[in-house]
């Protein structure tokens, strides 16, 4: 990389917005063996937007409780804290690209952003995510499953770096990538000197999230070049080609094909895949339901 674009790069990293405090404290509790319901309520009691969310997910006929839930409490211990914590992080990263982002931007005065369809964008996030903990679960990887949906939420976030902070060199890439995923980091190597993964790492790295997510995302698109996670990086590869497979099938299925060696690697078999499939497209429309995405 050229000493220009590190010293771009780097200077544009230490701009971006970090997370609200809101989401350091929901990983840290979240991830904490002995937070208990009441701690996890505190939190969501202080969002209100996730309060209905939660309780709407609680009394909604996917999960057919024969009564009303009432209170975040109940939702959790009812709904368990796997689900809940997912929910959580869904809504706050909903929130951080359609709301904090977009705020920090204007605020800054930055105009000549790359224009993207940022609830597209959520939506592939939040499949890799359900892919990937998918994945996790059918390889009986219970302690991963936390790691991988955040993970999963958070591999394209170099994207979203990019349009807004390199938006002249973004738009050169997209020239010469056009559609094809594998070609737009190659193009993102050669034209900025990184591509959106590595820069996904070094801004989760900075955001202080889990360590073991920040080689996964660095070497997203390509596995083989992990050395300390290359296990979980496989999984993190699979789930996102999996999710764009789900939702532009037509589009990804050549694209697919990359797959096979790591479905081998991971020991994952067909009906295995198609179990997966199934359950991401279900997970995904009831989210898109719970968070009112049209």
């Amino acid at each position: 990389m050229k000493a220009n674009q590190v010293k771009k790069l780097a200077q544009s990293i230490s701009e971006f917005p970090t997370l609200p405090a809101i989401v350091a404290r929901v990983i840290q509790e979240l991830n904490n063996p002995y937070s208990s319901a009441a701690d996890i309520t505190d939190i969501i009691s202080a969002d209100p937007a996730m309060t209905f969310r939660i309780l709407k997910m609680a009394n909604s006929a996917y999960y057919g409780f024969p009564r009303s839930i009432t209170t975040v409490t109940e939702s959790i211990v009812l709904l368990g804290f796997s689900i809940v914590r997912n929910l959580m992080l869904t809504t706050l990263m909903y929130q951080f690209n359609e709301m904090t982002l977009p705020a920090h931007f204007k605020k800054s005065g930055k105009r000549n952003f790359v224009a993207v369809d940022r609830q597209e964008e959520w939506r592939h996030s939040v499949a890799t995510a359900i892919a990937t903990r998918e994945i996790i679960l059918q390889r009986h990887q219970e302690a991963w499953e936390h790691l991988g949906y955040l993970a999963g939420l958070m591999h394209d976030i170099g994207k979203s770096f990019f349009c807004h902070y390199m938006p002249d060199e973004y738009r050169e890439v997209m020239l010469h990538a056009v559609q094809d995923n594998q070609a737009l980091a190659k193009w993102e190597e050669e034209i900025i000197g990184a591509d959106h993964g590595q820069v996904g790492a070094w801004i989760v790295d900075r955001w202080n999230l889990p360590k073991e997510i920040v080689e996964p995302i660095a070497c997203h698109h390509c596995p083989k070049k992990a050395k300390t996670d290359k296990e979980l990086t496989a999984i993190l590869h699979v789930g996102d080609l999996l999710a764009r497979k789900i939702r532009k099938p037509e589009a990804m299925a050549a694209d697919w094909n990359r797959a096979e060696p790591w479905l081998e690697y991971l020991n994952l078999s067909e009906p295995q895949i198609r179990e997966i499939e199934a359950l991401v497209a279900k997970e995904l429309s009831q989210i898109e339901t719970f968070m009112a995405v049209d």
